[in-house]
């Protein structure tokens, strides 16, 4: 047997054990590899391994950091200042935000202090893994144009 149909053998007894295990139904995307398939499917199975996963606020897996107070930012570059900064820790940590384009700087750092820092994330960490919260997510209403 060859080493590329031996890897799609593998993988497939792979997501069987997940299936079996965690009621897991994995599709992956046709145009991945073998190799890519499989890492995914390890990774998966590293996290699923270590179950009960422990939950934590996004401000606690980053370390607590001090919030800025909102009322001491008056001015929309200072906001953008705080908000680069904010995202920056994040990243650091594994953590991306997807943001609207028409969201203003305040409306940003509103949403990274009040929304996604008491926000629960399981407390994992592994190399490759990051976390992504999108803003709409958490406000799915305030991008939709409404006529009257």
């Amino acid at each position: 047997m060859k080493k590329d149909q031996q890897l799609q053998l593998e993988n497939e007894l792979l997501k069987l054990r997940l299936l079996a295990e965690t009621g897991a139904v994995v599709h992956i995307d046709g145009d991945a590899s073998p190799e890519m398939e499989h890492a995914f499917l390890q990774m998966v199975l590293s996290i699923e391994s270590r179950s009960p996963l422990k939950m934590i606020s996004v401000h606690s897996f980053i370390g607590e950091p001090e919030l800025p107070a909102l009322e001491h930012f008056k001015t929309e570059e200072h906001c953008a200042a705080a908000v680069e900064k904010l995202l920056q820790l994040l990243d650091q940590h594994s953590i991306d935000i997807v943001f609207r384009e028409d969201l203003s700087w305040k409306e940003m750092l509103r949403f990274l202090i009040c929304d996604l820092m008491p926000e629960p994330i399981d407390d994992i960490r592994l190399p490759q893994l990051r976390a992504v919260f999108f803003y709409d997510t958490f406000h799915p209403d305030s991008g939709l144009f409404m006529p009257n």
